[in-house]
C-alpha cells in the first residue's frame, strides 16, 4: 500500500521538474535526429509489451527510458510508474531498481529506510546482487555496533546473506569471491582465531582477490613480527594460515611483493 501512496506522491513532485524539459524534449523528437526516432519507436515498442502485464517488460521499459532520459523524460513517469508495478508483482529486479533510485534519491526523494526495506525483499525473492548487498550493509552495522529488535543481531543477518550467496545459482563466481571476502573480514574482525573464517579467506586469496591477499599479507607480517598479544596468538594465526601460504608462497605475502 505505501507504495502507491509513495508513487502519488513521487509523480506530484516529479511533474513539476519534467513538464519544461519535456515539452522541449517532445519538439526536438517531432524535429530532431533520427537516433531521437528510433528511441522513441523502441519507448512504445517496449510499453505495448509492458502494458500485457509482463514484469519483465516493466523493468525493461523503465531502464530504456532511464538510460535515454535526456530524449524520454516526458515518458519517465508512465516509466516509473509500470516499474511500481513490477514490483507490486513481486519481480526482484524492478524491487532492486526501486531500492536504488530510494538509496540514491535519484527520480524520487531519498528514503533510506524504505530503500534497505526494498533490498532486503529484492534478496527474498532471489537478486543475487542484492543479497551481497544486505552482506554488506549488515557487515557494515556490525562493525558500528549497531542492533535493533527490529532487524536483529546484524552478524547473523550477514552469516544469513552470505550463505544465500554461496547457495544461489543466479550468483556469478566473482559475486561469490566478493562474498567470501565480505564475510571472512567480518568473521576474523570478530575473532581472530576463526578457523573457517581464515579458509574463506584463503580461498579468495587463492582465487586471485587483490583485497583477500592484501589482508593475509598484513596479518601474516603481524604474526611474523610477534604482534599478536602472546605467542599463542601468534602461533594459532601462522598455523590457520598455513594452508594459504602453502598455494600461494610466504614470498607472495611479504610486504613490497
Amino acid at each position: 500500500m505505501w507504495l502507491r501512496v509513495f508513487l502519488c506522491v513521487t509523480m506530484a513532485m516529479f511533474m513539476l521538474t519534467t513538464v519544461s524539459h519535456g515539452e522541449a524534449n517532445a519538439e526536438n523528437a517531432r524535429s530532431g535526429s533520427g537516433e531521437s526516432v528510433e528511441v522513441t519507436k523502441r519507448y512504445y515498442e517496449l510499453l505495448n509489451i509492458a502494458l500485457n502485464g509482463d514484469s519483465d517488460a516493466k523493468v525493461e521499459l523503465f531502464l530504456y527510458t532511464y538510460e535515454h532520459i535526456d530524449t524520454l523524460r516526458q515518458n519517465i513517469s508512465t516509466a516509473l510508474e509500470h516499474l511500481v508495478e513490477a514490483v507490486e508483482l513481486e519481480n526482484k529486479d524492478a524491487t532492486r531498481q526501486l531500492a536504488l533510485l530510494l538509496d540514491e534519491g535519484s527520480l524520487v526523494e531519498e528514503d533510506k529506510e524504505k530503500a534497505f526495506i526494498l533490498m532486503i525483499f529484492s534478496a527474498q525473492l532471489g537478486n543475487s546482487d542484492s543479497m551481497y548487498w544486505c552482506l554488506v550493509e549488515f557487515s557494515e552495522r556490525f562493525r558500528a555496533g549497531t542492533k535493533t529488535e527490529e532487524r536483529g543481531d546484524p552478524y547473523k543477518n550477514a552469516e544469513h546473506w552470505f550463505e544465500k550467496i554461496i547457495e544461489s545459482e543466479e550468483a556469478e563466481t566473482i559475486l561469490k569471491r566478493e562474498a567470501k571476502f565480505v564475510f571472512s573480514t567480518l568473521a576474523l574482525y570478530r575473532s581472530v582465531q576463526d578457523a573457517e573464517a581464515w579458509a574463506l579467506l584463503g580461498e579468495a586469496a587463492m582465487a586471485g582477490h587483490a583485497e583477500s591477499i592484501k589482508i593475509v599479507r598484513g596479518l601474516y607480517a603481524d604474526a611474523q613480527q610477534h604482534a599478536y598479544a602472546d605467542d599463542l596468538d601468534r602461533n594459532v594465526a601462522l598455523k590457520l594460515m598455513q594452508p594459504i601460504i602453502e598455494v600461494i608462497g610466504s614470498e607472495a605475502l611479504e610486504p613490497g611483493t
